[in-house]
């Protein structure tokens, strides 16, 4: 957390061993930059990365089994 803290990213996909990362966004910031820069450095980091931006700010039902459908279809 904090300024900066989405280019340590990729330090910690390596931390936990990870193969494959969803990140979850809103459809606002999955257009943006950020989004597409933090999957390159997971993706530097030697893992997948898929992204699903369907979130919202008062997450619902249907969010989180969409981007369960997401995370299962990766």
């Amino acid at each position: 957390m904090g300024v900066g803290a989405s280019k340590e990213v990729g330090n910690q996909v390596k931390v936990l061993c990870g193969k494959k990362v969803l990140i979850v966004t809103d459809a606002y910031l999955g257009k943006c930059d950020m989004t597409d820069d933090i999957k390159r450095l997971v993706e530097a980091a030697g893992a997948t990365g898929v992204i699903y931006t369907g979130a919202e700010p008062n997450t619902t039902d249907k969010n989180v089994h969409d981007g369960l459908k997401v995370f299962k279809d990766n």
